[in-house]
């Protein structure tokens, strides 16, 4: 899982920022991505993992976050500590259906 942006020009020639999280599955590496025009706010994040989730047909045993200092709230001894939104138990794979 990733995030990225791009300066583009709108329609208006007016130049502006889109913000993009994608998720590759490693071994197929299949893609799932969605653009935003403004910065992604928690909300946004676990919606798009639903979506992701819902797109692949399921939940990954294993998700590696490329940028993953976005969810921490602080370390302890190397153990990370997350955000309360980003530790929802709907993304554990026991909750597959």
């Amino acid at each position: 899982m990733d995030f990225g942006t791009i300066k583009v020009s709108d329609a208006n020639g007016k130049h502006i920022r889109l913000y993009v999280m994608c998720f590759i599955l490693s071994h197929s590496r299949y893609k799932y991505c969605e653009w935003l025009d403004r910065p992604f706010t928690t909300a946004d994040t676990i919606r798009m993992h639903e979506n992701a989730f819902e797109y692949y047909g399921g939940i990954a045993e294993e998700i590696v976050y490329d940028q993953d200092y976005l969810f921490l709230v602080s370390e302890n001894y190397g153990d990370l500590i997350y955000g309360r939104y980003t530790c929802s138990s709907r993304f554990h794979p026991q909750h597959l259906s």
